[in-house]
């Protein structure tokens, strides 16, 4: 009777052992292997035990067979579930050493940047969803292939993410930061340094383009929905269009741009950034009607760039100087409307205009390599070779890990140094300078009852410089809602 009991115990044992490392494994996949260390000691214990104890029953003469066979089975089971795991964890522990390696992405590939939070388990497992999310969708669009991936260490700044991607050769980099305060401000950022990989031969408009392909999406969460699914799932969603965007794939892009846009969790900010960034995935995919749509429904610089855009590509040359205006008008600081309107110039021979706007751009944005190519084209127009395949170095130079970009500039400098350009007319200089970026202190919400006058006084400012920051036709008539921006001299 008592070695019934113990047979029975050692079975219990051994089936034991299985059941909890395949349900561990299967609830926590390779994070298995980060969890606390005395937990994982305690948990290869019971593996080592359960293994014994099935051993032990299936070598015992005396018990009987169907306990004998139970206990081989499970001691089968164990192995066969460690062999798997095994494997599972030798693939992740390759990535791992390429990762640790911090090797550059090929340069045939879209480059994509993984940083968790921080260096806890919880923070990589997070990270890992996001990554396994953006596979998947690739992955069934056949284009996974053409990205290739890399999982870094934490990130806390812009620019840090910026040298990390110039060193990785990476076009995008999604990484998670808090903020300090009350209460605590969670922010996913997906930074990408251009999403394009296709230019060949581009003009002017499609740089500018390509510019607008650039940016710092920024998602702020609270603590209760930092890691929540669905805002994991937009992250995958937005990362997922700009890799597409990159490689070719502006339809795919487009739409998963829309199923982010779609997340109930995103702040009104951030969905403004997303469709503004849908409505240039399907101006790539030349449905300048739906574009026009998305950039419409929106009143932010990027959107007016936007609609310039569409003006260029009809060659309503005044219209996109009209939009690209009301862009510097909404952000004094938005570089690729400095370029808009440079590309402008240039198409109506203001060459000396169009350096100008490009110097501007190049002040707001030092280390952006497209306004030197447009200055180089400008300087073809002059006949100037050898200014022109300087500017075309220093995009070169600036082009990071944008290897289209990179490679179309060195080529565009061969050819303009073999083949010198002839100069061609060029309209007369105009009085009026290119419109200068104004410092902003900060801007202003018109409520009932504010004027012109009462808001200068208010921030101490002229009524002049604020009827010119904000190009108001009529000062006399203020809406309630405008914002209105406040010149700090």
């Amino acid at each position: 009777m008592a070695r019934k009991a113990i047979s029975t115990s050692l079975l219990l044992f051994a089936v034991v052992g299985p059941l909890l490392y395949g349900l561990s494994f299967l609830s926590l996949g390779v994070a298995l292997m980060r969890i606390e260390t005395l937990r994982l000691i305690v948990m290869f214990l019971v593996v080592s035990l359960s293994i014994g104890a099935g051993a032990f029953l299936a070598a015992s003469r005396g018990t009987a067979v169907f306990l004998r066979i139970a206990g081989a089975i499970s001691v089968l089971a164990m192995m066969a579930l460690l062999g798997w795991s095994w494997r599972v964890w030798a693939t992740e522990f390759d990535q791992v050493l390429v990762d640790t390696a911090m090797e550059p992405i090929a340069t045939n590939q879209v480059g994509i940047l993984f940083a968790p939070l921080d260096d806890s388990a919880t923070a990589t497992d997070v990270i890992r969803q996001i990554e396994d999310t953006v596979n998947v969708v690739l992955s069934k669009n056949g284009l996974r292939s053409e990205v290739g991936f890399r999982r870094v260490y934490p990130i806390s700044s812009f620019e840090q993410a910026e040298r990390l991607a110039t060193a990785l050769n990476a076009n995008i980099v999604v990484w998670q930061r808090q903020v300090s305060g009350v209460p605590i401000i969670h922010e996913w950022h997906i930074s990408v340094m251009g999403a394009d990989e296709t230019l060949v031969d581009p003009d002017a408009e499609s740089l500018l383009c390509f510019l607008l392909t650039q940016g710092d999406i920024v998602i702020q969460t609270s603590s209760d929905v930092e890691n929540d699914s669905d805002m994991l799932l937009a992250v995958s969603e937005v990362t997922a269009g700009f890799a597409a965007l990159a490689v070719g794939d502006p339809v795919l892009a487009a739409s998963e741009f829309h199923y982010a846009y779609e997340s109930e969790l995103l702040p009104d900010s951030s969905k403004e950034a997303i469709q503004g960034y849908r409505g240039i995935a399907l101006l790539s995919a030349d449905r300048m009607d739906l574009a026009a749509e998305e950039f419409a429904a929106l009143d932010t610089a990027y959107a007016w760039t936007g609609q310039a855009c569409i003006s260029m590509f009809d060659r309503d040359w005044n219209a996109a100087r009209d939009n690209l205006e009301c862009a510097v008008a909404r952000d004094p600081y938005f570089a690729p409307a400095y370029c808009g309107l440079g590309i402008v110039s240039v198409r109506l021979l203001d060459i000396d205009s169009a350096l100008n706007a490009y110097d501007e751009a190049i002040a707001l944005e030092p280390n952006w390599g497209v306004p030197h190519a447009l200055k180089a084209m400008a300087y073809e127009l002059l006949g100037d070779s050898e200014t022109a395949a300087a500017e075309y170095q220093l995009c070169v130079q600036l082009a990071g890990p944008n290897g289209a970009l990179q490679r179309e500039a060195a080529e565009f400098g061969t050819i303009v140094v073999e083949n010198p350009p002839t100069a061609v007319p060029t309209a007369t200089p105009k009085p009026t300078a290119t419109p200068t970026p104004f410092p902003t202190s900060g801007v202003h919400i018109v409520e009932s009852g504010d004027t012109v006058a009462g808001i200068a006084d208010e921030y101490g400012v002229t009524i002049d410089d604020l009827v010119s920051v904000n190009n108001l036709e009529d000062p006399n008539s203020l809406s309630i809602g405008d914002i209105l921006i406040i010149p700090d001299f």
